[in-house]
């Protein structure tokens, strides 16, 4: 199925620096209402996290991570629950962990 607006432009639109923004308010600023362009909207957004273009958080909320001063890390776990995370690119830095952050890996 076709999606019949272009939900990438005018999400870019939505977001600013180091901001996310929820399905609702989304749809809500696209004028989306009907259940099959919620539906369309949320398979475009799932897409756009595939392609690494947004990310979503645990609330849900969607955002750009070239906008929001992120890392891209990789992530150690230990067995008492905290971890540490290793940037990718630039530096031999570790960050830590909590064990409450790592509770989603």
């Amino acid at each position: 199925m076709r999606i019949r607006f272009p939900v990438a432009k005018s999400f870019w639109r939505l977001l600013k620096p180091r901001r996310t923004v929820g399905f609702g308010s989304i749809a809500e600023q696209l004028g989306l209402s009907e259940e099959r362009d919620l539906d369309a909207l949320g398979k475009r957004l799932r897409a756009m996290q595939r392609e690494g273009q947004i990310i979503s958080g645990r609330r849900g909320a969607y955002g750009v991570p070239k906008r929001m001063d992120l890392l891209r890390c990789r992530m150690m776990g230990h067995r008492d629950g905290y971890g540490f995370a290793r940037p990718l690119e630039g530096g031999d830095d570790l960050y830590f962990v909590g064990p409450r952050d790592v509770s989603g890996f």
